[in-house]
């Protein structure tokens, strides 16, 4: 089953993801207590790190919005329910074992998986107005 996307809408929804990861992030909110757990980084280019991270923004995307159509959301309300329900089943349960076995503390688990969800609720409202 092919459904049509909107590949404008995918577009400016990995663009508006990357916005908010980029506020999420900042020292100003979010940024200091990530970068006291994170550190200084994986060695790689801060460009090639952005590039990639918009990869797959575009990816999440351009799933979200099959899922939309698939489910037939045709309104805010309803695009932010399937992303609250995408968020649980797929990114917290992804990311639970990661901080239970990789011994991560709550916290950052709570901080990353807010900034997830932030980013599909933005991206489900963008492409729910432009189906």
């Amino acid at each position: 089953m092919f459904l049509s996307v909107n590949y404008i809408a995918v577009v400016v929804a990995a663009v508006l993801a990357m916005v908010v990861g980029y506020v999420w992030y900042a020292e100003f909110l979010f940024g200091k207590s990530w970068m006291k757990y994170v550190g200084q980084g994986n060695g790689k280019s801060m460009t090639q790190s952005l590039a990639i991270m918009f990869a797959g923004a575009l990816i999440t995307a351009y799933v979200l919005s099959y899922f939309l159509r698939v489910v037939g959301a045709t309104s805010v309300v309803e695009g932010f329910v399937v992303a609250l329900w995408a968020w649980v089943g797929l990114v917290v349960m992804t990311s639970l074992g990661d901080t239970l076995f990789g011994k991560k503390p709550w916290s950052i688990f709570w901080l990353q998986n807010f900034h997830q969800l932030v980013s599909l609720l933005v991206m489900s409202a963008v492409l729910v107005l432009w189906m």
